[in-house]
């Protein structure tokens, strides 16, 4: 962390010692007995602007049914430009398999959400039937959004492959809600005190259970270790409009990295948090006057040109000139989904990831020879649940 870093904002904690094998300083400088591998990101914002632009314009004129393609060219473009020891990674995902994936979940929690408001109106009556659900509702998103978490990250990491060995994500959902059920509760009740615990409890369920062929991956953070820092970004929250939140993403994620090993391979990273306030405040910003912008030209030009009545005006409507005045409703509903998710992606995520990769390095050495091959790469349906819930990102 460089000194602008440190004005205002409290030093990460040093890496705790590991309980796995340590590295030597010969393997470390690449003299052990394996390979020294050597993380490379080569993509430009140029590339990725051009295939942003691309997906946008086939959203728009699919309705935004190409989201799901769109979402899995992201992923390959990234992937494929992200080199290990000079070999890139694959990822074997298709859009197909996501649209299934939301299609079969959206009708799964249609009908249960049914089920549970039937209950709910048997039970209470009609009269406190709505408070009953609402309820219901919030703790039963936050636990299907804790969910959508794992299931998405266990679909990329299974279609994931690296010199054609794959990587696998263990575990079952059930195992993964017995481990953060009691975190999710304490952040509930706690206001978000004990987030640093639901945060580490999943990273270490899905670092622990990923594998790279036969190779385990093993993580070492403590929440203990973050505790402090988020109690001060969580009373920050108020004064920086939630960019606190920016900052703890970004020193969360270098103490992740930095608590995670592969064999005899560790991770090093000199992320820079402030970095991630900058990208969080100057991309939404950029995001928000783009989206807005489409917005104003849209209405201005329909309405300055007096095709459509303004509101406020004295009169009434006839039918023709109600479905006139739905024309800039349904054009913006049709644009301003693709242009909010182009815009959020191209702004704000991928110079996150940009910069995360950017100042990430192996530190190690290992016999690649001795991974072999334990998996196939999977098929079928994509977890879905993370579209239905509308989580965005790549």
């Amino acid at each position: 962390m460089n000194e602008d870093d440190k004005q205002g904002w409290p030093e990460p904690a040093p890496p705790q010692e590991p309980s796995v094998p340590q590295v030597t300083p010969a393997e470390a400088d690449g003299g052990g007995t394996g390979d020294s591998l050597e993380l490379t990101f080569s993509a430009t914002r140029r590339q990725f602007r051009k295939l942003v632009l691309r997906q946008m314009l086939m959203m728009v004129a699919t309705f935004g049914v190409y989201w799901f393609w769109a979402r899995t060219n992201v992923r390959r473009f990234i992937w494929g430009h992200l080199s290990l020891g000079g070999s890139r990674l694959e990822y074997s995902g298709r859009g197909m398999e996501l649209f299934l994936g939301f299609l079969i979940v959206g009708v799964a929690l249609a009908l249960a959400f049914w089920i549970i408001q039937f209950a709910i109106l048997a039970i209470a009556g009609p009269q406190f039937a709505p408070f009953a659900w609402l309820l219901t509702l919030y703790p039963l998103l936050g636990i299907l959004g804790v969910i959508a978490i794992y299931r998405r990250h266990r679909y990329m990491i299974r279609r994931t492959s690296w010199r054609g060995i794959h990587c696998s994500l263990s575990g079952s959902t059930g195992g993964y809600v017995g481990q953060i059920i009691l975190p999710l509760l304490a952040t509930v009740f706690t206001l978000g005190v004990a987030l640093p615990w639901l945060t580490i409890t999943i990273q270490r369920y899905l670092v622990s259970n990923m594998t790279l062929g036969s190779e385990r991956f093993v993580y070492q953070g403590r929440s203990t270790d973050v505790f402090g820092r988020w109690v001060l970004c969580w009373l920050l929250m108020p004064l920086t409009g939630g960019l606190a939140l920016a900052w703890w993403r970004g020193f969360t994620t270098q103490y992740m990295l930095r608590q995670t090993r592969l064999g005899t391979l560790g991770f090093s990273s000199e992320i820079r948090p402030m970095q991630f306030v900058s990208i969080y405040f100057f991309g939404a910003l950029k995001a928000f006057l783009i989206v807005n912008g489409i917005f104003f030209v849209i209405f201005s030009i329909l309405f300055a040109g007096g095709s459509l009545p303004v509101p406020g005006q004295e009169g009434t409507f006839d039918a023709g000139q109600l479905v006139l005045y739905a024309i800039p409703y349904m054009l913006f509903m049709v644009i301003i989904g693709p242009v909010s998710y182009s815009a959020y992606l191209y702004f704000v995520e991928y110079p996150t990831v940009e910069h995360v990769f950017q100042t990430t390095t192996i530190v190690g050495s290992m016999d690649i020879e001795n991974i072999v091959q334990v998996a196939d790469s999977d098929r079928g349906a994509g977890s879905g649940l993370d579209a239905v819930l509308g989580m965005d990102g790549i």
